[in-house]
């Protein structure tokens, strides 16, 4: 079992914090959840042509948190399968 340390978790998360309040997007944490989601459901290593549209698109998607992540995720498959990013279940 590994052991975690309490104060380098911590100080990792008051880091990602800070880095997602510097960031130029808002809801930053949507933002990273969606393409968090979206790095583990893409099969293909080059994202960038999946970047350019969710950077453009992501904004007037309204995705939200306020359903739980559950509600999130499938959102975002939706768009990777209406963007031809990947196939839907079938």
């Amino acid at each position: 079992m590994r052991t975690i340390n309490s104060d380098i978790t911590r100080d990792g998360l008051d880091q990602a914090i800070e880095i997602l309040e510097a960031l130029p997007i808002f809801p930053a944490l949507t933002w990273l959840w969606a393409w968090d989601t979206i790095k583990a459901s893409y099969e293909h290593d080059d994202l960038t042509e999946v970047w350019e549209k969710f950077f453009y698109e992501a904004g007037d998607e309204g995705w939200t948190m306020e359903y739980g992540t559950e509600h999130m995720q499938e959102h975002v498959n939706d768009w990777l399968v209406k963007n031809n990013f990947v196939i839907g279940a079938e």
